[in-house]
């Protein structure tokens, strides 16, 4: 299909409005959509008055995703796009996976997490997409968790945890602790809630949270730490040991920020990797981490879980509906949540396994200390980032 100016503001002209029989209207609109052209700079901006056909729509969004600058041919591995895995596209390795993902995807598509008498097998994987989880995090047997949209949600919803155990300890204007290297998200989620969001200046060399800056900073109306393990703009993990000991000796709470790195520092740890970084359950005072299924965890877009050391924080973001309509109830900040997602996610996870995760970190290790190499060989700068200094 060609991509120039012209077309589709409508059903095509060449498509036969009154076929005289389904052979002669399957050619005569393969031809019409031979010979369309697609514009892609005058979106359509209302409903088309007939609906096109479904082969033509199907081109129509080929011909745009092809166009998609991350598909450019030619540029193989260059443009990164968020996406943690191989993918098909030119250059790439695999494509076993997507081909799996691809296949649940069909057998879900049409589902909803909110009926779960109706579709077990989605509360199914979603009870253990949490639970492989929480594991990998060194929980203990107290720990659960919720599975939700993405990072975002995984961070909005223990924020809210954060703001309801406050007020249980009479603290009515909550404040909450960060370094200037923390997530967007958490802006956004004291917004939403009404907590103060107090930063602090991290390091000017580490990247990473000072600790007496967090002491200093700490009033009554504190109510928890924020830290990263990594961070976005520097990929530093923050000194989470010390925060721990803090935030136990103030009866803080101490979310971890692993969105990023999850699944990577795991599974690193597990293949003998980073053995002296410690960040997730195992450190005492650690109350909250989220982590993305659908970063490192190579799973589609759109599932993330938030693991809370124990299950008394968690209801404080659960919030029963009994005065409209009846009682209405939902595990996170959604209603309807189409399962095809999750069934994507537990499938990636199972197939990949423990030994696919520390394959994953192991490559991705590498890659790095050869990119640390190559830059440090220049001259001219020298690489500081997490995945080669991380201290």
């Amino acid at each position: 299909m060609s991509l120039r100016r012209g077309a589709l503001h409508g059903r095509p002209a060449a498509l036969p409005m009154a076929p005289s029989s389904a052979e002669e209207d399957d050619a005569a609109v393969l031809a019409a959509v031979a010979e369309l052209a697609v514009d892609l700079e005058a979106p359509l901006h209302q409903l088309p008055a007939e609906g096109l056909p479904a082969q033509f729509v199907a081109d129509v969004a080929t011909a745009l995703k092809a166009a998609d600058p991350y598909n450019e041919p030619g540029e193989g591995l260059k443009k990164w796009g968020g996406i943690y895995h191989a993918t098909g596209r030119e250059g790439e390795e695999g494509g076993g996976l997507e081909e799996l993902q691809a296949t649940i995807s069909t057998e879900y598509l049409s589902t909803n997490a909110l009926y779960a008498g109706l579709w077990p097998s989605i509360q199914k994987f979603e009870r253990e997409i949490v639970a492989m989880t929480v594991a990998m995090l060194n929980g203990g047997e107290d720990a659960v968790g919720l599975l939700t949209s993405g990072g975002t949600e995984s961070i909005l919803l223990p924020i809210l945890g954060y703001r309801e155990w406050g007020k249980l300890k009479g603290i009515t204007e909550p404040e909450i602790i960060c370094g200037d290297t923390a997530h967007p998200a958490l802006a956004k989620a004291c917004f939403y809630f009404g907590v103060k969001l107090v930063v602090t200046t991290v390091d000017p060399v580490t990247q990473r949270i000072v600790p007496d800056a967090v002491r200093a900073a700490t009033t009554p109306s504190t109510v928890a730490i924020y830290a990263s393990a990594p961070n976005f703009p520097n990929g530093r993990v923050d000194p989470i040991v010390e925060l721990g000991e803090y935030a136990v000796e103030r009866g803080l709470g101490l979310h971890v920020d692993n969105c990023l790195g999850g699944f990577y520092l795991s599974f690193a740890q597990q293949a003998g990797l980073l053995q002296d970084v410690r960040w997730d359950f195992g450190v005492p005072g650690v109350t909250t981490i989220s982590v993305d299924v659908h970063k490192y965890g190579m799973a589609a877009k759109g599932v993330s879980v938030v693991a809370f050391a124990d299950a008394a924080l968690r209801r404080g973001t659960f919030y029963p509906v009994v005065e409209l309509l009846g009682t209405y109830i939902t595990p996170t900040m959604q209603g309807s949540r189409n399962g095809v997602g999750m069934a994507i996610a537990w499938a990636t996870m199972v197939s990949t396994g423990q030994d696919g995760y520390r394959k994953m970190a192991r490559d991705v290790h590498s890659v790095h200390t050869a990119m640390k190499a190559a830059v440090n060989n220049t001259g001219q700068s020298t690489c500081s980032s997490f995945f080669w200094s991380h201290f």
